[in-house]
Order: C-alpha cells, then structure tokens, then sequence
C-alpha cells in the first residue's frame, strides 16, 4: 500500500501546485477598475477619473497625453461622471485660464497653423480665428505646452478642455448639452472654445443647440445663436437640411416636445417623405400640435388632393385622410412590384421572387405590405433546403422572421430553422436529436421533420448502446489493472 500512498500524495501535489499557478495568474490579470480600461465599456468611476486627471501634472510630455487620450477615448456611460467634474472648483481665475488659452491661440496663428481644420478665416460674433484647428487637435497642443510660467492656470484651463473635448467626442445629445450648459462658468472663460467645439461638431451638435436656444443664461444663448448663424441654421427650413437621417429625426421629436409652433409648416413639408423614417416622425409631430397645426393641415390637404377639407374635420381626421391619400400614392409602385413578385411565388420562380422582394424593402423597410411576402419567403427556403443550400435557407427565414407579424406562422419559421440547424449538426457528423424534437414541437405537421427525427433517435441509440459497452469494457479493465496493482503490491 506504500505505493499507492506514495502516488495519491504525488498527485495531490501536482494539482496544488497547478491550482496555485492559475489562481496567481488570474489574480495578475488588469482590473476593470483599472483607468487604463475604463474606456473599453462602462462608467468611469469619480475616483478613477482623478487618477486619469493626475496625469495632467507630470512633467512628462507623454503621461500628459496618455492621459488625454484616455479621456478621448471614454464612452457615454461616462457622462454624469465627467459632466460634475467639469464643476469641479480650479485653483486658477476663469480670467487667468482664459489668457492661457489666448495666448495658445495667438501663438498658434502667428505659427502658421491657422488652416490645420481647413477652414478659411471668418469674422463672426465670438471668434476672427472660427474652427482653425479641430478641438482634439488644440487640446493635445495645449497639453503639450505646459506653462511652468503660469502652470496653475495652465493646469486648470487643461483640465477643463480635456472634459469638454471628451464629452463633445461622444458626439449624442446627451453628452453636448453639459458642454453647452458650461459657456457662462468662470467669467465666461470657455465660451469661445465651446463655439469652436459646436462648429466642429456640425449638424451633430443642432439638437442640443435646439433644446438651449432658449436658456435663461444669456452666454448659453449667445453661443448656441452664434452657432446657429455660423451654420446658417437659425430658420426651421434650414434645420431640417442634414445629411444624417437620425439627427433629423431627433431634430423633429425636438419640435414636437419643445412646441415650437414656427416649425409647423415645416413639418408638414415632410409628412409624405420618401424616407419612412423621417416620413413617420414628422407625422407623428404635426398631431402632436393637435388643433395649432389644424390650419397647416387644411392646406396641405388642399394643396395635395385638390379638395377642401370637409369644416367639421379635426386635425387627426385630416391628418387620416391626408396620409391614405398619400400612401396610396407613393406606394402604388411598390404595389405594382408587390404583385409581380407574389406571381413568381406562385409560379414556384423563387431567385426571381426574391429579386423583386428585395428590390422593395430596400426602397421601403417599412412598407405596409411587406406581411404578403412572408410565405414566399418560407416556400423558397424550404426549396433551398431541398437543394442543400442550408445556408441560404436560414438567410431566408431570418429575412421572413423580420417581417413576420404571426404568431403561428413564426412558430413554423423557428420549426424550419432548428430543422436547418439539425441538419447542419448532421452534416457536421452530430446525431443530437435535442434541435429535430424542437422543431417538431414548434410544428407538429412537419413530416420531413419527425422523419429525420426517427433516423436521429435511432442513431443516438445504437451511439449511446455502444458508449455503454465502452464504458463497460473500459471499468472491467480497470477494476482488473487496479487487481493486478494490490497483488504487486501486498508481494512487496
């Protein structure tokens, strides 16, 4: 028995000592508490953020602007943390920061660097040197030129441009409302730099600029009109010109809950938009204006289907009958291909079924018939199924699911793709009856289904008899090696 004393505590020492190694690597691995990774995903925590801030006091060139970029690279969770920061009291005068930054600018134009954002020199309300080099751009530079001259101020004014560049980076909403909101504080010491960072922001910057263009703080105004201006955005036409789809859309809800009665009549210009998301925001912010928007709507009724609107009609009865008479319309094309592509179904021509079909999603996701090709879609995947092409098959029915509104014919759609799946596993050399039984469960009329299903179990079966035979054998000599062993051994 020494022997088997001797290996039993020979493998417990190989496994404590094995236990220890992983339990220290994994105790070496990075925090996610670390500064370094606060950037990768989630909220900065307070403590955190000043750890990152201290970096800003080295001497160090490099740990400045590693510090920098940390902030740069913070995502919306971030936000609350960094916006009560920027409230944080600086040692420095909002005056004393605001010569630092002058001083850098100045420097910087007699540098040569006064076209590094490709930007002509323009005289406006706040600024003669308008959006010459991108915030991040200055940021680094001001981070770069420590000011042991003046390095409270300095530190102080590159406290504050790091938050503000770190929010406006985010580029929502949410994150450009604190950056404006901050224009009055320190004696108006930012204002300038916050013009500069609206203008580089672009159109990304319009909704918060909407949400504050009637602050009660005259330096909020004043940065969000100069804005404006600068952008040629101060009318309701010129707000809703822009190249991104989901500003505009923000930029309507901002209409509708911030009652802005001036941008009715805009609003109504795009209630029959070709693009249905813009399409169905507007119509949603024009009944929002219920009976102000009552005058607007007659006219736009008139002015499109050539008839006046019966007196007695509301603004959600006009708006009813106004957005038929334009659906109708607009999708009568659609319509058109609609019933072409339904008739390839029908004639079983499925690549010409789906060529057509997908023709019309993509000049419309949302169109209101999209419902009538789900059918065709499920014909053609089981076709595809019939021809091996699994792959294609599931594409199919993930296309189907999305325009599925049924909860019935869903459950035939999950039925086909853990049939696809099943298949897949088999092809792969699995015989795991689990997905095959699943999809008879979903639908109990699948026969190619329960076919398979039959061959499945069966190969399990006569797998698992034979598992159990291995496993017999294998413990029958076992049990005669651990025999031969004790022999040996009580011999010894």
């Amino acid at each position: 028995m020494n022997l088997l004393n001797l290996l039993s505590g020979r493998i417990l020492k190989k496994f404590f000592f094995i236990f220890t190694f992983i339990l220290v690597v994994i105790c070496a691995l990075p925090s996610k508490s670390n500064p370094q990774n606060s950037g990768a995903g989630g909220a900065i925590s307070q403590q955190e953020l000043d750890e990152v801030l201290k970096g800003l006091d080295s001497k160090d060139t490099l740990k400045r602007l590693d510090s920098i970029q940390i902030l740069l690279d913070l995502d919306k969770d971030s936000i609350p943390v960094l916006s009560k920061r920027l409230y944080h009291p600086q040692k420095a005068s909002g005056e004393s920061m605001k010569r630092v930054l002058y001083s850098l600018r100045k420097k910087l134009k007699e540098e040569g660097n006064e076209n590094l954002h490709g930007k002509e020199k323009e005289k406006g309300s706040e600024s003669d040197d308008t959006n010459l080099i991108t915030p991040p751009q200055f940021l680094k530079i001001l981070a770069e030129r420590r000011r042991d001259d003046n390095v409270v101020a300095w530190r102080g004014a590159l406290e504050v441009m790091a938050i503000l560049v770190a929010l406006s980076s985010m580029g929502t909403t949410e994150a450009i409302l604190p950056v404006i909101d901050f224009a009055g504080q320190y004696e108006s010491a930012f204002r300038k730099e916050i013009y500069q960072i609206l203008i580089w922001l672009g159109e990304k910057a319009l909704p918060a600029a909407l949400l504050r263009r009637n602050s009660k703080d005259e330096d909020v105004k004043t940065v969000v009109e100069s804005y404006l201006t600068k952008m040629n955005m101060t009318r309701p036409a010129q707000q809703v010109q822009l190249q991104d789809t989901q500003i505009l859309v923000e930029v309507l809800r901002i209409f509708s809950s911030k009652k802005f009665f001036d941008t009715i009549d805009t609003i109504t210009a795009l209630l029959n938009s070709e693009n249905s998301a813009i399409r169905g925001e507007a119509r949603k912010a024009i009944l929002s204006f219920g009976k102000s928007a009552l005058w607007a709507m007659r006219r736009e009724y008139r002015n499109y289907t050539g008839e006046e609107a019966d007196s007695s009609w509301s603004t959600e009865e006009i708006a009813t009958k106004l957005f038929s008479a334009q659906d109708a319309d607009r999708f009568a094309p659609l319509d058109s291909k609609l019933k072409q592509g339904l008739e390839f179904q029908h004639r079983k021509k499925f690549d010409e079924m789906e060529k057509v079909f997908k023709e019309i999603l993509a000049i419309d996701p949302m169109y209101p018939k999209k419902g009538e090709m789900v059918q065709g879609y499920i014909e053609s995947a089981k076709k595809n199924i019939d021809r091996d092409d699994i792959e294609h098959a599931v594409s199919l029915l993930k296309i189907a699911s999305r325009l599925n509104t049924n909860e019935e014919v869903s459950k035939k759609i999950m039925a086909l793709y853990y049939y696809c799946e099943a298949l897949r596993e088999l092809g792969d050399g699995i015989a795991d009856p689990e997905l095959m039984r699943e999809a008879v469960r979903l639908d109990p009329d699948f026969k190619d289904a329960k076919i398979q299903l039959k061959k499945i179990e069966n190969v399990y079966r006569s797998r698992k008899i034979k598992g159990y035979r291995i496993v017999t054998v294998g413990g029958i000599g076992l049990g005669a090696l651990i025999l031969l062993v004790l022999i040996v051994v009580k011999k010894w």
